[in-house]
């Protein structure tokens, strides 16, 4: 009987393990974008759209070179913004694509930009490519842990998920199914040794 009281222990630990596990793995929203990197705009217009986000939230970023001829571009996020990000892509021509991904950490509105400056004449960004991301706050302490940058391989088209589903009910159920299988089996055990 104690060994099946054990087992049942151990079962509910595992399971609850792994909710919290699911829970952690699932607590951030992935916000997707798709930019095409134009001539002196995103998305074809001078400056680009407002990208709006929650702290907390990955932004995932699909970066799709659209220049005419030679002409190269990049997205970047950085204390030139000003910002407290760093984040910068590649150079990318026509046809070029990149996906980057950062965690939204901290709250305000920031201005992302193309870097690109020829030798003469008005850098990308003084020509009008840049636009705004806002970092909606949540309620709380502002995060103050750093921002990592990754480069991805293209895994969908762009537009923007909804929210991630709540796994209150889910966890519940699998901590639940857990204590009532580890119920059973003392129950069982128990019965059997009267015999």
């Amino acid at each position: 009987m104690v060994k099946a009281f054990l087992v049942s222990v151990v079962l509910l630990l595992l399971a609850a393990s792994m909710a919290l596990l699911l829970t952690d793995a699932q607590a951030q929203n992935v916000r997707t974008f798709t930019l095409y990197l134009n001539d002196y705009g995103f998305n074809a217009s001078r400056g680009g759209p407002t990208l709006v986000v929650d702290q907390g939230d990955v932004v995932r970023i699909r970066l799709i070179g659209n220049g005419s001829g030679p002409i190269v571009h990049d997205f970047v996020l950085d204390a030139n913004s000003p910002s407290p990000y760093d984040v910068k892509s590649r150079r990318l021509g026509r046809g070029q694509e990149q996906v980057i991904e950062f965690v939204a950490n901290y709250p305000g509105e920031f201005k992302y930009y193309c870097s690109v400056a020829p030798p003469f004449g008005p850098s990308h960004r003084e020509r009008g490519q840049e636009a705004t991301i806002v970092v909606r706050a949540r309620g709380g302490a502002e995060r103050t842990d750093t921002v990592t940058v990754q480069t991805t391989p293209v895994v969908r088209e762009g537009g923007q998920p909804g929210p991630q589903g709540d796994l209150t009910v889910p966890v519940v159920v699998a901590v639940a199914a857990a204590a009532v299988l580890g119920g059973a089996m003392i129950w069982l055990r128990a019965r059997r040794s009267r015999r």
